[in-house]
């Protein structure tokens, strides 16, 4: 049986949409807290908003004319009021309030803001402003006038994902609040193009219908509707990953012309199928224990800072903070949209309209609705701040904290092995506590004297074995388990539980790979082709179906360059991606298309850029090369990273290997796009379903983000990164990685293809 010797690596993060998904709550991103959290948190919340009202009664009784407004820091625990003059913090009508209250000097009152609000308003209309926003923000003391610039990427998600089945006593599947909406353009037959929205709640009409029951209403945003006689605005369900064909489409309701001579943004549309079942309740489907929140009841915003979540067909559910209770937005049109309060949530357009609301516990599904998103905006998060829960400027803190980790690691391990080789369980490092976690099961070698210089950033852990008894074990299992005929599995030591590990590559439960297209930055203006990079999608098409667009997704995982030269006189490129892209199969010809990230691309725009070499099956490495065979596009030595619009491509300087457990390692695939996680183990096997066997890796990703880069980064001020290697399976909480260098020195006279 041939062997394939990988890393494992186990990365949890949150990709709100991966197949690798270890549930974190939108709150707990928000707070950058633990799930179980949470609640606490909601419950400071309650008690901040009851006191906040109380304090701003007494402010303005005390200083109406400088009291600046109030906002709450959950995080802190703090109400934080703004007054022009200190003398009212003295006064004896706030002691009660003292253990929660913090003052914040600022030029002016809550009644000069507001006046200004009115004036800014009013000129920006004369000055025939549109397209933006209009807002008292508390926090900064100042009235802002912010344009709504279109999101950097639209990134929603692509499908189709396996949802949590609809209740058994359902007859009728349910339709949510949160759930996509298609407002067809009809004059295009053949297409499935037009505005896509989300169902924000469902009213009932107060007249009843003629079949004796109350008719229903989906509310969702004014922008939604085609204003043009010759269009229908005929609603059609467009489930949360889908692309609907034509034949696919299901009405399920009808708009209603809005009432333009009211400011306020939303539309309703009536109910008309009677083959979904309209259900007063929110998608949260990427909650496996909540799939559905319900609506019990409505609540305005009332304190700044506070906590609102959204749920749309673009982003699902995610969560932010109330940055302003006053606003007005400017439309292209010259009419204005009033009433609106302003949030930091993470949306994108097709989540225009969604369900805006409040959650009340994590231990129940019933929320309290706010009212429904009208405009969208993309704050963007790196990968690393999301893995370690940290701000975008702390994480090359965090990443100068790991290389000094990483080297003090090789040091500790190596002291570790002289004094004591038989007592050494092995060492992992933990990044947020800037510590080395040493395992021994002998609590004298603590005491050596070699380890001084590292006693700052040492901790040891009692365990009962060593790492030798480990890798003893590791091979035993492996034995064990091929002799047993054990498929789908892997089998690896986990140093942190002290333990060989052997766990089943379990389906995933949701299917979430994104959707698309999104909008790319441009290309830069030197480049005469458009790049192909790593991390971009890769189609192996079954060419026995000439008129669909059906095969293997994959990514690519780097380029190389090999050494003989070619005829025209380049250098010719070779495409890495993982062997499980080909098709074995001698009446496929294994011809790969493009397919850029959130594409689905028609038969007659597949663009061909590069033929797979048969693999070589004698060699126990999950790889393939694909010879680079366009014209059209260039062969780019970078990554894809087209969500971050700073740096939208990463480029490959060199190459190194994993080391530390416990450091970070990222990926970029067609799939999750960009994600990043902690390495878990150095040493482990893939047993494959074949009876052949593979070394893999862990991290939060998707079937199409297989043969993709796995990278590391060197600081988030550059765009330079080092390559670890391609990604080789997907599956649930955990993922294989090749190094590339065992790539390399397993091809024909191949080198890797860097900037320099």
């Amino acid at each position: 049986m041939k062997t394939i010797y990988f890393l494992i690596i186990f990365i949890f993060t949150l990709q709100i949409h991966s197949t690798v998904h270890a549930y974190q709550h939108p709150l707990a991103i928000l707070w950058k807290i633990l799930n179980d959290q949470i609640n606490e948190y909601l419950e400071r919340e309650d008690v901040l908003a009851t006191k906040e009202a109380l304090v701003s009664a007494i402010m303005e009784i005390i200083g109406e004319e400088s009291f600046g407004g109030i906002y709450v820091d959950i995080k802190a625990n703090k109400l934080i009021a703004n007054i022009n003059n200190p003398a009212l913090e003295n006064s004896p009508l706030l002691n009660p309030y003292r253990d929660i209250l913090l003052f914040n000097i600022v030029d002016r009152s809550l009644g000069e803001l507001k006046v200004q609000f009115d004036q800014d308003v009013e000129d920006a209309k004369r000055r025939n402003v549109t397209n933006s926003y209009i807002y008292i923000d508390v926090e900064t003391n100042n009235v802002i006038l912010r344009p709504n610039l279109p999101p950097d990427l639209n990134t929603q998600p692509f499908g189709p994902r396996k949802h949590v089945p609809m209740r058994p006593r359902q007859v009728k599947p349910e339709v949510l609040a949160g759930d996509g909406i298609l407002n067809r353009d009809n004059r295009k037959q053949n297409e499935v193009v037009g505005k896509t929205c989300s169902i924000g709640f469902y009213a009932r009409g107060k007249k009843r219908h003629i079949r004796g029951h109350d008719p229903y209403y989906i509310i969702t945003a004014r922008s939604c509707y085609f204003n043009d006689p010759n269009l229908v605005n005929k609603l059609f369900l467009r489930s949360w990953g889908t692309f609907p064909k034509v034949k696919d489409l299901k009405s399920i309701g009808a708009i209603d012309p809005p009432n333009y001579t009211i400011p306020y943004d939303f539309i309703t549309a009536r109910w008309t199928s009677y083959s979904f079942e309209a259900s007063p309740g929110i998608r949260n489907t990427d909650n496996p224990r909540y799939p559905n929140l319900y609506i019990t009841d409505a609540k305005p915003a009332i304190i700044v800072g506070g906590h609102i979540c959204h749920s749309g067909f673009g982003t699902h559910v995610t969560c932010g903070n109330i940055k302003a209770l006053t606003a007005i937005y400017l439309n292209e049109d010259g009419s204005s949209s009033e009433g609106l309060i302003i949030t930091d949530m993470n949306t994108r357009d097709g989540d225009i309209g969604g369900a805006i609301f409040f959650y009340k516990s994590t231990e129940t599904h019933h929320v309290d609705l706010c009212g429904i998103q009208v405009t969208s905006v993309h704050a963007y998060q790196h990968p690393l701040a999301i893995l370690w829960k940290i701000l975008n400027d702390q994480i090359n803190e965090y990443l100068e904290r790991e290389d000094v980790l990483a080297t003090k690691e090789a040091l500790v391990s190596a002291i570790m092995e002289i004094i004591g080789e038989e007592s050494f369980g092995g060492i992992y490092v933990d990044i947020k506590a800037n510590k080395l976690i040493a395992n021994i099961n002998n609590p004298a070698l603590e005491n050596s004297p070699l380890l001084n210089p590292y006693r700052d950033i040492l901790l040891f852990n009692i365990v009962d074995r060593s790492l030798g008894e480990l890798k003893v074990q590791f091979d035993q299992d492996v034995e064990d388990a091929k002799r047993r005929n054990v498929t789908n599995s892997y089998i690896y030591i986990d140093v942190e539980t002290n333990n060989v590990i052997l766990r089943p590559n379990l389906p995933p439960d949701l299917n979430t790979q994104p959707f698309g297209p999104r909008k790319h930055v441009p290309m830069r203006p030197r480049q005469v082709k458009p790049e192909v990079l790593a991390g971009d999608g890769i189609l192996n098409r079954d060419n026995r179906k000439q008129n669909e667009v059906v095969g293997k997704t994959c990514s690519i995982g780097f380029y190389a360059r090999g050494k003989k030269r070619h005829i025209r006189g380049h250098d010719p490129y070779y495409i890495i991606t993982a062997r499980s892209c080909y098709f074995n199969d001698p009446n496929l010809v294994n011809k790969l298309f493009l397919r850029s990230w959130g594409t689905f691309p028609k038969v007659k725009d597949l663009k061909s850029i590069g033929a797979i070499d048969p693999p070589n099956y004698t060699i126990p490495y999950d790889f393939i090369t694909a010879r680079w065979t366009s014209y059209s596009f260039e062969a780019s030595p970078g990554i894809r990273n087209t969500d971050n619009p700073r740096y939208p491509n990463l480029y490959i300087t060199d190459a190194k290997p994993a080391t530390i457990v416990g450091g970070h390692i990222c990926h970029s695939g067609f799939g999750t796009r960009v994600t990043c996680g902690n390495i878990k183990a150095l040493t482990a096997i893939y047993l494959n379903e074949d009876g052949s066997s593979s070394e893999g890796s862990d991290m939060n990703t998707h079937d199409d983000d297989i043969g993709g880069t796995v990278f590391f980064y060197k600081s988030t001020e550059t765009h330079h990164v080092d390559l670890c290697g391609i990604q080789v399976t997907s599956g649930s909480n955990i993922a294989a990685v090749l190094p590339s260098n065992i790539i390399l020195q397993n091809t024909n006279n191949l080198t890797l293809y860097t900037i320099y």
